[in-house]
This record gives C-alpha cells, structure tokens and sequence, in this order.
C-alpha cells in the first residue's frame, strides 16, 4: 500500500479502475511520434557555423571515397584476384599437370584415353555377356564427364597469368583501402556502406533549411494529436475519478474511517503541455474528519488507514486489471469487532480475485483467509539473535490459533467452539 503515495501510481490505479489502456497506448505512440520528431529538429537546428564545418568535413571525405571509385562487394574479388596472381607459377603448373593426365598427347599417360580403351573393350566383352551393358554405360558416363572436366580445366588454365604489373596495382590498392578503412574505424568491408552514409549526412545538411520547414508542420500536427488525445484522456479521467471517489468513500467507511471521504484531485498541466501519459497530475486525498480539509494521503493517512484505503481501491478495481500479488500490514489498526469483520469478508472477497498477504493480530481477520501462515520468533540456543519461523496451518492447528488469538489465559472449548464457528463461514 505505500506504492500509493506515489502519484505515478495513483495515475496507474485511477487507469486501471476506468480501463483506458486503449487511450493510454494511443497517448503513448502519439507522443513517442512527436517526441521522436521534435528530437530530429533540433538536430537540424544546429547552429549555422556547426553544420558549414560538418559540411567542409564530409566534402573533404567524399572526395577521397570518390577518387577511389569504390564498387560494392569490390574487396572480395580483389583479394581473390590478388590470390591468384601471388600464386600465378604454381596455379599455372599445378592446373597444366592435371590437364596433361587428364588429356595428353601421351596415350600411355592420358586418363581418357584409358577409358576410352576400357569402354571399347567392355562393348566387346558386353556382345558376349549382356550382364556388363550397365557397367559399359557407367564407364561411358565417367569418359564423358572426365571429358568435360577437361575442357573446363583447360578454359580456367587460359585464365592464370603472370601479370606483375597488374599485382602491384593490386597491392597498392587494397593497401589504400586498408588505410581508408583505418581512418574511418572500420572494416574494408564497410568502406562502400561508409561513404553511403557519409553521402547521405552530406546531403540531409544541405536539405535541412527545407526539411526543417516541413518538419515543423508535422510536429503541428503531431501536436495536436497528442493534445486532441491528452483532452480526451482527461475528460475519461475526470468521469473515472468522480465515480472512484465515491465508490472508495463508501468501502472506507465501512472499513473503520465512519467520517472519511476519499477524493481524487485531477489537475491538467497549464500551456497545453502534455507527456506520454497525458496532460494530468493526480493527487489522492483524504479528509479523515469533516472540517478537517482534504490532504495528500502522505501527510494525513496513518499505516493502518492507508492499507484500508488501498483495500477500497482494490475493491473497487476488482476485475479491472489486477496486481498479482497485494500485501496488507496495519489493515485493522485501531479497530475491532464489527469493523474488524467486515476488513476480514472485504479481503476475503478480494482474494477470490488475486492473490492476498495479510498482516493481522485480530481473529476476525485472520478467520477470513484461504490459508493461515503463522508467524512466530524463535531464540537461537547457542546466539543471542533471534530467527522467524513461518508455518503452514492445518485445520485443526488454525482452530487452535484462532481460539488463541480469541485471547484468555486458557483455551477453553467454548473459545474453541467459537473458533471454529469463525472459520466455517468462510469455508
């Protein structure tokens, strides 16, 4: 309940309770969009001097890009053919060896040529035995490919030079892009993605004075959305508030507060402002006595009124969007009997919602949960701290603890007997 003091918080709650997540989402993208554009103005808003330098610079930059002629995927094909010239003598010989295996002028030494005699001497053997024909025809197929290959490799063996001139030009390349690449902290990879982003500064500079114009018209309207949203939000709000305050004022003064009354103070921010959440600041308020005035919850509600209120809110929100878990300390201070009941029915009630912790020393209240933790100090033998031990009540145990909390020196059976009277209503 001390998350209530939070006016964050009490926005949320009175959110929650009149379920504007729809209006709220529309606030938040409306201003994320005027936001984002306004952020981009002031970019462009840099002083005049700040954006001729930055011009200067990225003309100085461009040129340099554009006296290497930079062509995408460039780099890989250089150092490939880099590659290739660097091993020029051993490529050349390497490939015209298998060639000469493959297909020379040296039948002995001629791999086709072998197969070629081979797949003849199978189609003399297959008008004997017919059974050789597949094996005939997947010798012809392994000719033909080895054919093939042949001729390709003969074709990729054309390709390999020994072109000194060409390597230098080369190296002397592919080290002026390793330099460029330096200068600019990046990969050579990058260089072509670099000057397109350089080219692209350079030119939103020079088009700012028009996109500046434009821009503004679109924070207009991006404006004036966030405002025509903000208003509508406020309106819900004002509607949502009149109707929780006065649902939270009857459940308070049921819950012990007999002369409370809970308000909920909306105020928009002045001169059109607004935020994600929209144009309003929140206050929860209390008036504990009449004639005492209403007063932030920080500075009027105790601990133990302040989980009471919080308690009325929650009932109030019920099936609106909930908090998992809701953890109540003090809730019955300063009450008891029928007061006391009717916090015990009220948390009961809500933890058929969602999931209730309750502090309490009163039976009334303690006989309304669902389950019973009891929580008990314990001395250690051999230490002079002190340790809590928490544990689960069975039926019978919580009869006994119910009847204990009934008070009197003894546990009597008619305590016990009320105890359990207690704990039937609520099973």
């Amino acid at each position: 309940h001390q998350r209530l003091l939070k006016r964050e918080e009490q926005l949320h709650l009175l959110d929650q309770y009149g379920e504007h997540a729809k209006q709220l989402k529309k606030m938040a993208q409306q201003f994320q969009q005027w936001e984002a554009l306004s952020r981009q103005q002031q970019q462009l808003l840099q002083s005049e001097a700040e954006r001729k330098d930055r011009i200067s610079l990225l003309d100085f930059q461009l040129q340099e890009f554009a006296a290497l002629e930079l062509a995408e995927g460039e780099l890989p094909q250089l150092e490939e053919e880099q590659s290739r010239l660097n091993n020029g003598e051993q490529l050349l010989e390497l490939s015209q060896q298998a060639h000469q295996r493959l297909d020379g002028e040296n039948e002995e030494f001629s791999a086709i040529q072998q197969l070629h005699r081979a797949v003849a001497q199978l189609e003399i053997l297959e008008t004997l035995d017919h059974t050789i024909q597949p094996l005939r025809e997947q010798l012809l197929e392994a000719t033909l490919q080895a054919n093939e290959v042949a001729s390709e490799l003969q074709q990729q063996t054309s390709q390999y030079t020994l072109d000194p001139t060409r390597l230098q030009w080369l190296n002397q390349r592919l080290a002026t892009l390793s330099d460029l690449a330096r200068k600019h902290q990046c990969d050579a990879e990058a260089l072509f993605e670099k000057q397109q982003s350089l080219q692209q500064q350079h030119d939103q500079l020079h088009a700012a004075a028009d996109e500046l114009e434009g821009l503004q018209q679109a924070i207009n309207q991006a404006e004036a959305s966030c405002l025509k949203t903000a208003k509508q939000l406020h309106q819900l709000r004002s509607k949502a508030a009149k109707q929780l305050q006065t649902t939270v004022t009857e459940e308070i003064q049921q819950l012990g507060m007999e002369q409370g009354t809970f308000q909920v103070q909306l105020t928009p921010f002045t001169d059109n402002l607004f935020r994600a959440h929209g144009m309003d600041e929140i206050a929860f308020m209390v008036e504990t006595n009449p004639g005492n005035g209403f007063h932030p919850l920080a500075k009027t509600a105790s601990g133990g009124e302040l989980s009471r209120i919080s308690l009325a809110i929650q009932l109030a929100s019920a099936n609106r969007g909930q908090t998992p878990t809701l953890i109540f300390d003090e809730v019955d201070s300063g009450v008891g009997g029928g007061t006391a009941e009717r916090i015990g029915q009220k948390l009961h009630q809500l933890g058929e919602e969602t999931q209730i912790l309750c502090v309490t020393h009163l039976p009334q209240v303690a006989a309304q949960g669902h389950q019973h933790l009891k929580i008990e100090k314990q001395q250690n033998r051999d230490a002079a701290d002190t340790s809590s031990q928490i544990t689960l009540l069975s039926t019978k145990d919580r009869i006994e603890e119910v009847a204990r909390m009934l008070g009197g020196v003894e546990i009597t059976e008619q305590t016990r007997a009320h105890a359990k009277e207690m704990l039937s209503v609520t099973e």
